[in-house]
């Protein structure tokens, strides 16, 4: 058995080695012309450890192909984390609740100050939460539906209230605590006002968009190599797949 699964090895290896030869054969004859295929491999889950991120089975979880989920991270269902964010829960865990995002560039884990200790204070990100484009976040707590303006900064042992939101490129202090329902903002952040109701449920038609959104990227990195094609024959040609049993 050893020795039948080494030749199937050893096959295997010498058929890769042929088809990339004919490969480059093909695109120095066609020179300039020839179609270059990029495949992307970046791992989005990756292990930290004997630790692995773990997301709710069967349900509508995006993650971004640019996005690196490491170690102790639990996403909830319809959550989503989008292009270049990096979720790092090597030294401290990350818990992400239902439907919530995760925006490009941003960036979860634990501070320098947090490595030095034997235990750092976790990430904990409630259901519906929006983290917006470019943040940071390091061992805080964002609560049910709570919104992270872009490029904001939330420290260690920060507690960010129920349906609260922190303006764009604010920063949120150690150990902040921000009420529920509030406005806050600046460098350190400083109470601004009250959410009025409809900004409260403006918060929850942001979260449904993000939703659907985040359902189409999904269903777009899953097409098949023939759904590629088809639409890189409309781009180019204008040539619909439905047309394709006309000719």
């Amino acid at each position: 058995f050893l020795s039948t699964t080494m030749s199937f090895l050893s096959f295997g290896f010498w058929f890769v080695r042929v088809g990339r030869m004919i490969d480059n054969i093909g695109i120095s004859i066609q020179g300039e012309a020839a179609p270059i295929y990029q495949i992307s491999k970046h791992r989005r889950l990756i292990p930290f450890g004997s630790i692995r991120p773990q997301l709710q089975e069967k349900s509508d979880i995006f993650v971004a192909p640019s996005a690196s989920v490491v170690g102790d991270v639990t996403v909830g269902e319809n959550s989503s984390i989008w292009y270049n964010s990096v979720l790092r829960g090597d030294m401290n865990p990350i818990s992400i609740g239902n439907g919530s995002s995760i925006g490009e560039n941003s960036v979860l884990h634990c501070s320098s100050d947090q490595m030095a200790k034997e235990s750092a204070s976790p990430i904990v990100i409630g259901d519906n939460a929006i983290i917006d484009a470019g943040c940071l976040l390091q061992g805080c707590v964002i609560q049910d539906g709570a919104n992270i303006q872009l490029g904001s900064v939330v420290s260690d042992g920060a507690i960010i209230g129920r349906n609260s939101v922190i303006a764009a490129g604010s920063f949120v202090p150690v150990d902040a605590k921000i009420p529920s329902k509030q406005l806050w903002g600046g460098n350190p952040v400083q109470y601004i006002r009250d959410l009025t109701q409809e900004e409260v449920d403006n918060l929850t038609t942001l979260g449904e968009e993000r939703k659907r959104l985040a359902i189409k990227h999904k269903n777009e990195h899953m097409k098949t190599a023939d759904e590629l094609l088809d639409d890189l024959e409309d781009a180019q040609f204008y040539f619909k797949p439905q047309d394709k049993s006309k000719y």
